[in-house]
């Protein structure tokens, strides 16, 4: 430790002098500008005075002491008198413009550099993943608390756990048989519901499944992105591998209408309190997207990339960012044939996510020829434009079905995967 005297112990002194100094010196400033108004001549003179007085002390170059300390804490006092706000400062005016720098400087990365970007759905798996789940069942029991805590923080789960409120048979809404079908498909029936996320903050829509145990219902919400049938699938019929296999036969003697909407009786019976679901979503890949890269070079066949579909006619009424990869641009004719993606008369080879798929490795399914490919047809990109296909082409809406992206939407390029921590973590593919 230093002794009060000595050499560093003054260096030290001086210092911390000379940053209150110039800070004092910066907070008569800020009265002055800002206060002006309220300052009576005599205030204005002395703290006029006082700018001069104190930047002679910096000069000094020594600590304040003696009659160059009372001056300094004088000041101090006089302008407790006519600061406001300013000064003294509280924790919000002291650090207000740190918070408005630092909210700039966000802002600022985000609209030009790297926006973060959240992948709802599985159309780019198992090059992206959107959300995917996990289904708890007596064979696999519910997780211990701090294995569930460990899960949330590396893959941010979110648990479902709905208790049958009576002993009776579950009965569950059938889409396919409904007078008013749900809107992006699925053979659960559904509705859309308005909803709130981020404390309650910001407005969002989930969907919403009613089920039935015996008559009493029961209302299921998950976001509007994710599917309740293969959950279910799972949940009921372990050993069924598809919907196919358990509405075979007469399917029509299982069918039960309550309040106007089509149900199916599954013969399976909960009792009071038993798990009707329960399961965990894993929310999907999180990632920030580059929006410097174009700016620098054209976008290229094979690119992960990000774009806004404000402008695009069949996705208008819906202003979202969609990720999916560039398969052809402006005068390119594509044709798939055999599961195979060709562009130009050429099978394509520009990235691994082709390759794998155009040969059909596990996972990757080979590309559908359906939406504008039925029937062999050949599609030609317009000018100015890309088409966009995911990775997962059988479970994949994309331009086979909206039509292509105008290039003045392209946000930017996939870049990096910096949540969840999975596998796929790290520099985007």
């Amino acid at each position: 430790m230093s002794h009060p005297g000595s050499k560093k112990a003054v260096t030290t002194l001086l210092r911390e002098h000379k940053k209150e100094i110039k800070t004092l010196l910066v907070t008569i400033q800020k009265v002055i500008l800002y206060r002006k108004d309220c300052i009576p001549a005599e205030g204005m003179l002395f703290y006029q005075k006082a700018q001069i007085t104190l930047r002679a002390l910096l000069e000094e170059n020594k600590p304040l002491e003696g009659k160059d300390l009372n001056y300094f804490h004088e000041v101090r006092g006089e302008l407790k008198k006519y600061g406001g706000d300013i000064y003294p400062q509280g924790f919000w005016t002291e650090n207000a413009e740190v918070f408005l720098v630092a909210a700039i400087v966000a802002l600022s990365i985000r609209t030009f550099f790297f926006q973060p970007f959240q992948i709802p759905t599985n159309s780019m798996y198992p090059t992206y993943a959107g959300m995917t789940f996990e289904v708890f069942s007596k064979k696999n029991p519910d997780l211990a608390k701090w294995r569930a805590f460990s899960r949330f923080f590396r893959l941010g789960t979110t648990s479902y756990r709905i208790k049958c409120p009576r002993r009776g048979e579950i009965f569950l809404p059938l889409a396919m048989y409904d007078k008013h079908p749900t809107p992006y498909g699925g053979l659960l029936s559904y509705r859309i519901v308005d909803s709130r996320k981020w404390f309650g903050i910001l407005p969002t829509k989930l969907r919403s499944y009613r089920f039935y145990v015996h008559n009493i219902p029961i209302d299921v919400r998950v976001p509007l992105e994710f599917s309740l049938d293969d959950v279910v699938l799972q949940a009921l019929y372990p050993k069924k591998t598809s919907w196919s296999q358990v509405l075979q036969g007469d399917i029509y003697r299982h069918i039960q209408y309550k309040d106007s909407k089509a149900y199916f009786r599954t013969s399976i019976k909960k009792k009071r309190d038993e798990a009707l679901l329960e399961f965990d979503i894993l929310t999907g890949d999180m990632l920030f997207v580059n929006r410097m890269c174009y700016h620098f070079m054209k976008p290229k066949i094979g690119d992960p990339f990000v774009f806004r579909t404000r402008n695009i006619p069949k996705l208008a009424e819906n202003d979202k960012y969609y990720i999916k990869r560039i398969v052809g641009q402006g005068g390119d004719v594509l044709t798939i044939q055999d599961l195979k993606l060709s562009r130009n008369g050429n099978v394509l080879d520009d990235c691994l996510a082709f390759r794998k798929n155009n040969a059909q490795v596990p996972p990757y399914r080979g590309y559908t020829a359906s939406g504008a490919f039925v029937d062999g047809e050949a599609v030609e990109v317009p000018d100015g434009h890309f088409f966009a296909m995911g990775d997962n082409s059988p479970y994949s809406g994309d331009s086979r079905y909206w039509g292509p992206v105008p290039q003045k939407e392209v946000i930017g390029r996939a870049g990096f995967i910096f949540y969840p921590f999975t596998s796929r973590w790290g520099i985007a593919r």
